[in-house]
């Protein structure tokens, strides 16, 4: 039950984002954005890393550990975000996230390709239907 809990409070939080994102935006330019939200969130990260006496284990991180997890903030936290607020500026929140919405495709395919991850044919069809609905929305 706690996976799911999480992962709906997570949904929560992730689909608030792109309307609060929005909002501040208005005036600002999309790495400006960036830097402001990751400065935040890096600094509630170290105190609680500091509060919950963890930061030690980030010393003792393999470099193989460091290089996949930084590739993934470099994915998610630079380019992504930046393509994210490009996106938000210019358009509105609901299509944006309906349209980030697709990322589970790549994730699914990534996921098949290096893990050899069991692509059923209930997740195939969640994929095509993720697709059509991708395909829906950014479509005028």
């Amino acid at each position: 039950m706690w996976p799911f809990l999480w992962a709906a409070f997570a949904a929560v939080c992730w689909g608030a984002a792109p309307v609060l994102g929005k909002l501040g935006l208005e005036g600002l330019d999309p790495l400006s954005a960036i830097s402001a939200r990751t400065l935040t969130a890096a600094g509630l990260v170290w105190i609680w890393l500091a509060v919950a006496g963890r930061r030690r284990r980030l010393e003792r991180l393999r470099l193989r550990t460091w290089f996949f997890i930084a590739l993934e903030g470099i994915c998610t936290v630079f380019v992504g975000d930046l393509a994210y607020y490009s996106a938000l500026k210019l358009g509105q929140p609901g299509q944006v996230a309906l349209i980030l919405a697709g990322a589970p495709l790549v994730t699914l395919t990534l996921s098949a390709w290096l893990f050899a991850e069991r692509v059923s044919s209930v997740k195939l069809l969640g994929g095509v239907l993720v697709a059509v609905g991708v395909a829906l929305v950014g479509w005028r």
